[in-house]
């Protein structure tokens, strides 16, 4: 809702001098609703910095914090050297994301586009690729927990479907100058996320009942 507060976002903003694709360059007549525009101009610029660095550090917290529940309850399974594997490079895929999030949430679109877009690649792809491990790893130990009549990582499989494919469209949508069409994928694509970290709950959850 801060992004539409008008002002110096709705006017024409020439960013060729940072980036050029097609031959025209990066031309936005407004800022498109992209997530990182928040994070342009004050005061919600502030919040979006704020906001992210937490989130960027909870998510290195919740990656150390799945890696060793998961690997506490390795104990009590018949598992695999993928299992194993997935649940360690799990763990390096969440600390990428996070830190890579954290640095994102001070790179501001408008000044730094060049480092800004590899940083929201490099956070998006270590988030799914971080989705895609944990999924792996826990494929045996959650086989059994059921949502909505299916199998919680059917949906977790599925949620990591739409992931992959809008991070290739946000991306290709930009490339041709499709920016709004690009932006709604990009929301689709960190919704799909936010989705995929719900479904970890009844982890923690059937931690807490075993102990009690």
């Amino acid at each position: 809702m801060m992004q539409l507060g008008g002002g110096p976002r709705d006017e024409l903003m020439d960013h060729s001098d940072q980036f050029h694709f097609q031959g025209n360059g990066a031309i936005f007549d407004g800022l498109p609703p992209f997530i990182s525009s928040a994070g342009v101009f004050p005061p919600e610029s502030i919040v979006f910095g704020i906001g992210f660095s937490i989130t960027g550090f909870l998510l290195i917290w919740l990656s150390y914090q799945l890696k060793l529940e998961t690997s506490k309850q390795f104990k009590n399974s018949t598992i695999s050297n993928v299992h194993t594997l997935s649940n360690d490079f799990g763990l390096l895929a969440g600390i990428t994301a996070g830190t890579s999030l954290i640095v994102l949430s001070w790179t501001p679109m408008n000044t730094k586009l060049v480092a800004h877009i590899i940083l929201a690649i490099l956070v998006f792809c270590s988030a799914i690729i971080w989705a895609l491990l944990v999924t792996t790893a826990r494929s045996k130990l959650d086989e059994k927990i059921i949502w909505r009549g299916k199998k919680i990582t059917h949906w977790r499989w599925i949620l990591i479907a739409v992931t992959f494919f809008s991070v290739q469209l946000t991306i290709l949508f930009a490339f041709t100058g499709n920016f709004y069409i690009s932006a709604l994928f990009e929301w689709i694509l960190l919704s799909g996320l936010i989705f995929s970290l719900a479904t970890y709950y009844p982890i923690f959850s059937n931690s807490e009942d075993e102990e009690e």
